[in-house]
């Protein structure tokens, strides 16, 4: 590790979500930004912002519930906008 570097040595590399929308799924991850690694049936891959990875797994039945991590943004209200404008309800 380099001696000026003063970030934490460790990060998350990924984040597991499971869905039963696939397509649905990968469409809003599309929409919000994320960078397309793969796209498969069953399993799709998503890069954010510092390498971290949002792994999609398709499942036939999911419970739904809030998801274990939330996101990061530079500009709050613009990004509210923006996801507004895209028809979403942030």
């Amino acid at each position: 590790m380099n001696q000026n570097d003063q970030r934490p040595p460790v990060g998350v590399a990924h984040v597991v979500l499971q869905t039963d929308r696939m397509d649905d799924s990968v469409q809003f991850m599309r929409t919000i930004g994320m960078r397309p690694i793969f796209d498969g049936p069953e399993v799709s891959v998503y890069e954010m912002r510092g390498g971290t990875h949002l792994i999609l797994t398709r499942r036939d039945k999911i419970v739904v519930g809030d998801a274990s991590f939330d996101l990061m943004v530079d500009d709050l209200q613009a990004t509210h906008q923006r996801f507004t404008s895209l028809g979403l309800a942030p």
